[in-house]
């Protein structure tokens, strides 16, 4: 990275940050060096996004540097084990130019703008316990079929003794499942299916015996009536 020296570096350290990262932004919106280089305009847009973003980091990191350097008094001393934020700073602006340049030139991004791994994605959120309970209904809903009629007439009576036992309605027990399937949050859709799954998977293993619904009911039955 640049520095500046001499009266340059003088005039830096007497305007604030504020007003640097404005002239920084100001110069890059200036450049008319994108106008003939891409002719897509979203293209043009994202690139001119990402070097302003590149600009306004290098702009906070230089005149951190420079107050650091030029005010040895207001100066923290780090422990040598201390994580310093403005070098981790560093770093991630090195990974997003790099990126960024990748991406201006149409190739994939390596570092912090590639995207992460799905399977790396640990779902850590704690859905409370009605919650479960309601989506093992919606589950059982969604597993209802003709060989079922003896546990329930039908799709809808299921739904009512779910809504008696859930102190809601049938209609919001059928929207709500609907929601959850089109729209839902990840971690609920991946009880949801998980359960839905498992049970279709053991009624296959018994050769079609015990439907995926009376596989699942015992045991919903006995978390209701806890």
């Amino acid at each position: 990275m640049k520095r500046k020296k001499g009266i340059l570096a003088a005039l830096d350290t007497e305007m604030s940050l504020e007003d640097k990262i404005a002239l920084g932004l100001h110069e890059v919106l200036s450049d008319d060096s994108l106008k003939n280089r891409y002719i897509d305009p979203q293209d043009k847009q994202n690139v001119l996004y990402r070097r302003l973003i590149v600009r306004a980091l290098a702009t906070i990191y230089d005149h951190t540097f420079e107050k650091l350097k030029s005010d040895e008094d207001g100066a923290i001393v780090l422990i040598s084990d201390e994580l310093n934020p403005f070098d981790e700073l560093f770093s991630a602006l090195r990974c997003l130019r790099h990126d960024t340049k990748r991406l201006n030139e149409g190739l994939e991004a390596e570092r912090v703008a590639k995207p992460v791994i799905r399977e790396s994605i640990t779902v850590k959120e704690i859905i409370p316990i009605g919650r479960k309970l309601r989506i093992l209904w919606y589950v059982a809903s969604e597993l209802y079929g003709k060989s079922d009629r003896e546990l329930f007439e039908t799709q809808k009576a299921l739904e009512e003794h779910a809504a008696i036992v859930l102190g809601s309605t049938q209609g919001a027990l059928k929207t709500g499942r609907s929601q959850l399937k089109s729209e839902g949050d990840t971690a609920e859709q991946s009880i949801f299916y998980t359960y839905l799954n498992d049970c279709r998977k053991l009624s296959e293993e018994s050769g079609g015996q015990i439907s995926p619904l009376k596989l699942l009911i015992p045991a919903l039955n006995a978390l209701s009536s806890d």
